[in-house]
């Protein structure tokens, strides 16, 4: 049953995916948009790691596993196509001995994921030669999303983040999401996650700190079975919820800023008392002020 259900979506979001997809064109780097992902910050390891490469190899940007996806408005796209003097069938048609067709818009345009690959273009690649290959979908929500999980299977990420895309996708009421992320878990994993699920005071006081996206890092999903064994349920949700309690004051409850908290900004936050200490409030002004 569960197969079958899997399978029928699967076969549906592919569907969905032909049907907007639009081609794939060369597009300048300061048109490509990234949001702002789940409080994370770009990673300068990735990125110089991604220099040296292009440094030895070049800067292949024709590979389709290469290519940076990107969502787009049909009109915003048609304008696009018409002002190019170009047939909406060239960006579906392989590329020529030049490359893909060259599309310029009038506003950024918003990528899904390969924020380190345009960042390192952006520090390698020469002033006249500054662009990206990209795939152009037209905007839908669950597409979005199911482009973005694609994405997400091939990063290594924290048992916190995990757990926090678990709940996300619980409260959405979306399960096929949902399970996909319960099968990144080891069977260790899962086993400490439904043991935590089935202690609603527990959960409900992991769950108030959803809105703040870069205090996941430390958790530890395959560890909270030490967790459940002290029986200090009180102590435990008391600890969780002056967690929650000091980034609501700290940003007066604006669900936009806690949604940029991310773990360099928990981190360099741990062990400093800003209200009280001097030199804890020097050291951090000036983190702040130099970005």
């Amino acid at each position: 049953m569960r197969q079958a259900r899997a399978r029928e979506e699967e076969v549906r979001l592919e569907v969905e995916k032909r049907v907007k997809f639009k081609g794939t064109a060369r597009i300048r780097l300061e048109q490509l948009y990234f949001p702002w992902k789940d409080g994370k910050e770009l990673n300068e390891k990735n990125v110089n790691r991604l220099k040296a490469i292009f440094q030895q190899h070049g800067c292949r940007r024709l590979k389709v596993q290469h290519h940076v996806p990107a969502v787009i408005g049909e009109r915003q796209l048609n304008d696009a196509i018409a002002t190019a003097g170009i047939s909406p069938r060239t960006l579906v048609s392989p590329p020529t001995v030049d490359g893909y067709p060259e599309l310029v818009f009038p506003s950024r345009l918003e990528c899904l994921h390969g924020r380190h690959r345009v960042q390192a273009g952006k520090e390698f690649l020469p002033t006249g030669d500054k662009w990206w290959t990209v795939d152009l979908y037209l905007t839908g929500r669950e597409l979005k999303t199911c482009l973005i999980e694609e994405y997400s299977n091939e990063e290594k990420l924290g048992e916190g983040e995990i757990y926090r895309k678990i709940r996300q996708y619980h409260f959405q009421r979306n399960l096929s999401f949902e399970n996909r992320w319960w099968a990144r878990l080891t069977p260790h994993g899962r086993k400490n996650l439904k043991s935590l699920l089935h202690r609603r005071e527990l959960t409900a006081g992991f769950d108030m700190l959803l809105d703040i996206t870069g205090v996941w890092g430390a958790m530890k999903v395959s560890t909270l079975y030490k967790m459940i064994a002290m029986r200090c349920k009180e102590e435990i949700l008391c600890y969780l919820d002056h967690i929650r309690t000091f980034f609501h004051k700290l940003f007066n409850g604006n669900q936009a800023a806690l949604q940029k908290v991310n773990e360099f900004t928990v981190k360099a936050l741990e062990l400093t008392a800003p209200g009280n200490s001097t030199s804890d409030a020097k050291t951090l002004r000036s983190q702040i002020r130099g970005g």
